[in-house]
């Protein structure tokens, strides 16, 4: 395996300065075109395909492999990581002058992007490279940003004790990229009471390479492409989450047969899914038994804050005046012809109801 200093035959032609003949921006490897998060497996993927991700189960991530269900929706976190990336990435490189620190290849004027010369659907896509004063391949840079209530996740700065997902993503990128180590900083926000978040703290990790768990990773996710989805056989569906859920939705909007007698598998989950619930109603008193001790001890006050536990509220909502259309329609009053110009249909939507037996019926069982 050519190593990322060597250096290459030069040219007799001079070549820009931008392409550091030394370098190999053009490999291969280094110029492929994206196939996209969803079409390879890429650093996020380790996680969930290693059975470590809090987020997605190895199922939900075949789900999105195979095209079953889209990306993950925006969210407010994932919205703060865009913001504030090359922010931070600009904080980073003025407190790191040896490192020049690099957004795009300079051949492809692309993001940095790399796939495996031997699987190319084994990818990744690191936030930013850093390179020496002569150009050199170093290392990389990955950048998160995270509420400060997850700071206890994180071990010391300067170490590579982050979470475990950020672990295996870091080492993927530094084995693909084959460099010897990956910086990653994190950039943790306070939120205040109206919700508005704020910079709060500024971390530092670095990651040595691991060429054996690199290899585990590589093993592993060669081994789930081949079994799961060039086959297109699921595998357990365990730890399902948001991924699932959203899957569930999109693939099944309506109702298009009549009630069933459940086979046993399905009675099996019945049964699982009367227990959940049995233990979220009482999950739910418990909330709003301690709900009420607490907002009478706020009283009066707008909450409470403590500097361990964070804060919470109890605030009045501002008045607000609304329109009575109905009101309005029913007064002036309408004709049913132009009721109906304005009548529009919107698609029903789907309503899941447990209905246990009662103690009749379960008596008329015995």
């Amino acid at each position: 395996m050519t190593s990322v200093t060597a250096v290459m035959t030069a040219s007799a032609e001079p070549k820009p300065a931008r392409l550091r003949p030394f370098e190999r921006y053009d490999a291969p490897e280094l110029s492929a075109p994206n196939p996209g998060f969803d079409r390879s497996i890429g650093g996020s993927s380790l996680a969930a395909i290693l059975g470590v991700s809090p987020w997605e189960s190895p199922y939900e991530r075949w789900l999105r492999l195979t095209g079953r269900v889209g990306g993950v929706p925006d969210n407010p976190a994932m919205v703060r990581g865009r913001t504030w990336e090359p922010i931070v990435a600009e904080m980073f490189a003025a407190s790191h002058p040896e490192f020049e620190v690099t957004h795009e290849n300079p051949v492809t004027h692309q993001t940095w992007f790399v796939r495996d010369s031997e699987h190319p659907y084994l990818t990744g896509q690191p936030d930013r490279m850093l390179h020496d004063p002569n150009g050199y391949l170093r290392a990389g840079l990955e950048i998160k940003t995270s509420s400060w209530r997850n700071i206890q996740t994180w071990g010391e700065e300067g170490t590579d004790q982050v979470p475990q997902g950020y672990l295996l993503q870091s080492n993927w990128y530094a084995g693909l990229m084959r460099v010897e180590a990956w910086h990653l900083i994190v950039e943790f926000f306070n939120e205040n009471s109206r919700g508005v978040e704020t910079p709060y703290m500024t971390r530092e990790y670095l990651i040595p390479f691991d060429a054996e768990l690199f290899e585990l990773c590589r093993q592993r996710a060669v081994a789930f492409w081949e079994d799961f989805v060039l086959t297109d056989t699921p595998p357990e569906q365990t730890g399902v989450g948001e991924t699932f859920v959203r899957y569930v939705r999109e693939r099944f909007p309506r109702n298009v047969e009549p009630i069933a007698e459940a086979t046993a598998d399905e009675e099996a989950v019945m049964e699982a899914v009367m227990l959940a619930k049995k233990r979220a109603d009482e999950a739910a008193a418990e909330f709003e038994l301690q709900k009420a001790r607490m907002q009478a001890l706020i009283g009066d006050r707008a909450g409470l804050i403590s500097d361990t536990l964070g804060r919470i509220t109890w605030k009045s909502s501002k008045d607000r005046e609304t329109v009575d259309w109905r009101g309005i329609v029913a007064e002036i009053g309408c004709s049913e012809e132009i009721k109906a110009k304005h009548t529009i249909t919107r698609p029903g939507s789907r309503t899941f109801l447990i209905s246990g037996k009662t103690s009749k019926q379960q008596e008329a069982d015995k």
